[in-house]
């Protein structure tokens, strides 16, 4: 992924097929936006956390991973 000024972002990820099966998911997320004031600081981010699963959010400093966990 290219951070510099002026690349383009990616766009959103795609829906999935069929709505998660809650037996299976721990934590389901579609289309959440976060704003500080007039400032979008995460647009559109999806993600499904399967039930059992160990799983980390990795990112570099000031990248939204806090902001996405208080979301």
């Amino acid at each position: 992924m290219n951070n510099a000024p002026g690349s383009p972002r990616p766009g959103p990820a795609p829906a999935p097929a069929q709505p998660p099966d809650p037996d299976t998911t721990a934590v389901h997320a579609e289309h959440l936006t976060v704003t500080r004031g007039p400032r979008t600081v995460l647009r559109d981010l999806g993600f499904t956390v399967p039930r059992g699963q160990i799983t980390g959010l990795l990112g570099p400093s000031g990248c939204g991973k806090s902001t996405l966990m208080r979301a």
